[in-house]
């Protein structure tokens, strides 16, 4: 008699795994926690030599959704392509391993796509977190096809990656991810598939992204910067469009004090603008303290005074 296999899931969480034993707890619970059910989390360990593994083998043992596969280290782009061989969802969604996924996030991603037929990928508004879980800044980026693709061609991406459901077929259809755009992998996808379908950003928050210093972005700023130049230029040419105006803006802390400074006082300001006053201070003593009398400094603190003496009187 001929055992039946259970139904494929309409979605698969994918979830690579590099030595991420810190927060992948987090990062997995927040899958499991999702208020759409159907979805399997395909985790894939990059050859981590900490925890990770006996974790994620911990879940997969309490949850038949998760499914674990172990690989020797090959680095990200190669085990994302990996996932998308593996996965049997017709829908991706990615996941990073020290990121948080909002409960009602593939719930209402899922519904968006399945509204709209010539969407290919959409992602989300997300919060930006530091390594301890304060909230540094809300960000709700464009929602519509043309200003991502717009920003796009410019070198900046518009879709948080581990915040983006997209298509299985379209972007095997592709090729997969682009081993050459390694740093980058996403916004090189993102331009390709504009060149086959529609973009989006649902405007409400579907994530929690962290940035902390251990990550593959912040320890690469600087490269990341010029490979999102190339991969700009790169679709431009595509397109037959002028790349002259390629000037991608670092988001990231580049190696320099002056860089680490002005990406502390940002988060500052950031954090003092949704109201996080604790987060707020902090980062401005950080900022302080590594340039006492640095110029932006004193001009932010006269800022700050500025504006909050205008509110006082409004």
């Amino acid at each position: 008699m001929e055992t039946l296999r259970p139904a494929a899931p309409r979605v698969t969480v994918l979830l690579p795994v590099y030595e991420a034993e810190r927060f992948l707890a987090e990062a997995v619970e927040s899958i499991l926690a999702q208020t759409l059910r159907d979805f399997e989390l395909l985790a894939l360990d990059d050859g981590s030599r900490d925890g990770s593994a006996a974790l994620l083998d911990r879940y997969a043992s309490l949850d038949p959704r998760v499914r674990v596969v172990r690989r020797p280290h090959t680095g990200l782009v190669a085990t994302l392509n990996a996932g998308l061989a593996l996965a049997r969802g017709e829908l991706i969604a990615r996941m990073d391993a020290d990121d948080v996924a909002l409960p009602q996030r593939l719930e209402r991603q899922l519904a968006r796509l399945d509204h709209e037929p010539d969407l290919l990928c959409i992602g989300g508004g997300f919060e930006v977190i530091d390594d301890a879980g304060r909230t540094l800044d809300r960000v709700f980026p464009a929602c519509d096809h043309a200003a991502i693709l717009a920003r796009a061609l410019g070198g900046e991406s518009s879709i948080s990656h581990s915040a983006a459901t997209y298509r299985r077929d379209a972007v095997l259809a592709l090729g997969g991810y682009d081993e050459s755009a390694r740093l980058v992998e996403d916004l090189d996808l993102w331009l390709r598939l504009a060149e086959a379908g529609m973009l989006a950003n649902l405007p409400e928050l579907v994530s929690r992204v962290r940035h902390h210093e251990r990550s593959l972005s912040e320890r690469n700023a600087a490269a990341q910067l010029e490979q999102a130049r190339r991969v700009a230029e790169r679709a431009c040419g595509r397109r037959g469009i002028d790349a002259s105006g390629v000037q991608p803006r670092a988001w990231r802390a580049l190696p320099d004090r002056r860089s680490r400074q002005l990406l502390a006082l940002g988060r500052a300001r950031a954090a003092w603008r949704i109201g996080e006053r604790r987060t707020a201070l902090l980062y401005g003593l950080r900022a302080f303290c590594m340039q006492p009398f640095s110029v932006p400094i004193w001009r932010s603190v006269g800022h700050e005074l500025k504006a909050s003496l205008l509110r006082e009187r409004a």
